[in-house]
């Protein structure tokens, strides 16, 4: 093989490996973002997906409680006040207050099965449908009761409220299809499963890993409980009613799949509550510009001027080559060793607690070899000539470092400085024992705070929202790139 084939070889291998990475990337990337902007998940709900357009009321809530639809056995909850906060319904942390119609009650009583005088509870604000579209005091209080649900009489027009779908239909079963068979039993189907079973495209629950009991598609409840594999959909109600007399009944659980939007601007401008759990993130990416303005107003000065003294000032010898390997040795250095260090001597010995400044400080030690390393290979790159220059047109030393060097050497400067935003954007494990971890904007350096990578972390470890981790990742990613550009404009002026 000669040699101009060997290089066509090695270029072929370079130029594979670079698209595969870039291939590589842009797939993560892209999974990232779409996960950060669409939620999509399987819900498990008693009701299938049918909303009930023949009820003689309709319910509305606060737009903010970002309730779209209900099934009848949570609303029934809510009713009975078993349901008193929306962290049940939708996650979010305000307080349920119902708004009934007094017109409806004898009809709720029969429809959710509960006395009328749960329905009459001081808790709940009655209201006539006739005339709230013009009560502008009772609209105003709902409008700024985030968990407020309204349920008025059956097309009434209420604007800058949310109308909520009601769900109560659901897939009721003789008890034998869901006795335990072979180790299995049919406890719930997913959405297709149920539009082929009501098609009557499955003959036997075996085909669904149930008993060998063929289906059979009933009209009344009483045969469902007399035929063997009787299957029928019916309102809730009805169901409710028969189990109260002990049918001999099942029901059988839907999968949901549920797509909506993401990461929405309410998530990014509200407030965080409740440690994280609840709320936005806007608090927390306060803090994460605070926290990365400070450490680089730390960090660069510090970096740039033991570059300058690398370059310009130490002599070869052992003291700069031990200076050097010390400088390596820190980059190699993990990311929880800064934390623990940050911990020993910035939280405990000077006593700044968990707090920004100490979150901030171990953080400017940790990209401190980053931005030196990178200064230092710019400046060395400085052309000596335009130095030599320089002096000989009369100007000091100090004059030519602050004139000549550090101007040429900007772009690698901003180079390390890019790099080491998106390590501090990044951290987690330094942040974690040193920073806090308090949802609410530091008021001084004092303050203990909250960063979006620790957030998205924490979200994980305590069980909180896969879709608001991803939210936040994504949201985290474009923070990267807005910095990182925003310096390479102001480098460029410069």
């Amino acid at each position: 093989m000669n040699r101009k084939n060997t290089n066509k070889i090695a270029l072929t291998l370079i130029q594979g490996l670079s698209i595969l990475t870039i291939l590589i990337l842009a797939l993560i990337l892209s999974y990232l973002v779409y996960r950060g902007l669409r939620s999509n998940n399987l819900n498990e709900r008693q009701v299938i997906d049918e909303v009930n357009l023949t009820l003689p009321f309709d319910v509305y809530s606060n737009k903010y409680s970002k309730v779209e639809e209900l099934d009848y056995f949570t609303f029934k909850k809510i009713v009975e006040g078993k349901i008193y906060s929306l962290r049940r319904v939708t996650s979010v942390n305000r307080d349920i207050k119902l708004y009934i119609d007094p017109s409806l009650i004898d009809y709720l009583s029969n429809y959710f099965l509960v006395d009328e005088s749960d329905l009459l509870d001081s808790s709940i604000t009655q209201f006539d449908s006739t005339t709230i579209a013009d009560d502008k005091t009772l609209l105003n209080d709902i409008k700024e009761n985030e968990g407020a649900i309204v349920i008025t009489t059956a097309n009434t027009k209420l604007k800058g409220l949310n109308k909520v779908e009601v769900s109560d239909n659901v897939l009721v079963v003789n008890s034998k299809v869901t006795e335990l068979y072979g180790n299995k039993r049919i406890g719930n189907l997913d959405e297709e499963e149920v539009e082929k079973l009501l098609d009557g495209q499955y003959k036997s629950w075996g085909e669904l890993d149930g008993p060998p009991v063929d289906v059979h598609l009933v009209d009344s409840l009483d045969k469902v409980e007399s035929v063997d594999g009787a299957i029928m959909v019916v309102d809730a109600t009805s169901y409710q009613r028969a189990v109260d007399s002990q049918a001999n009944i099942d029901l059988l659980k839907v999968f949901h799949k549920v797509s909506k939007r993401n990461l929405t601007w309410d998530y990014l401008v509200s407030q965080s509550e409740d440690e994280g759990k609840y709320g936005g993130i806007s608090s927390i990416i306060i803090n994460t510009l605070i926290m990365v303005l400070l450490t680089v107003l730390i960090a660069t000065p510090v970096s740039v001027a033991g570059a300058i003294y690398l370059v310009e000032y130490a002599k070869k010898g052992r003291v700069s080559t031990i200076i050097k390997t010390g400088i390596d040795l820190l980059a190699a250095v993990p990311s929880i060793i800064f934390g623990l260090f940050g911990l020993l001597v910035f939280v405990q010995f000077f006593n700044f607690g968990f707090s920004m400044i100490s979150g901030v400080l171990t953080l400017s030690l940790m990209i401190l070899p980053t931005i030196l390393r990178t200064s230092e290979e710019a400046i060395r790159s400085v052309s000596p000539a335009l130095k030599e220059a320089s002096r000989g047109l009369g100007a000091t030393k100090i004059e030519t470092i602050i004139k000549i060097v550090i101007p040429g050497a900007s772009r690698g400067i901003t180079t390390g400085i890019i790099l080491a935003i998106g390590r501090a954007l990044g951290e987690t494990a330094a942040l974690i024992f040193t920073i806090g971890s308090s949802t609410s904007i530091a008021s001084n350096l004092k303050s203990s705070s909250r960063v979006l990578a620790q957030h998205i972390y924490l979200i994980i470890t305590e069980g909180g929202s896969i879709d608001e981790a991803f939210a936040s990742a994504l949201v985290l990613i474009v923070l990267v790139l807005i910095i990182n550009s925003i310096t390479k404009i102001i480098m460029r002026r410069k």
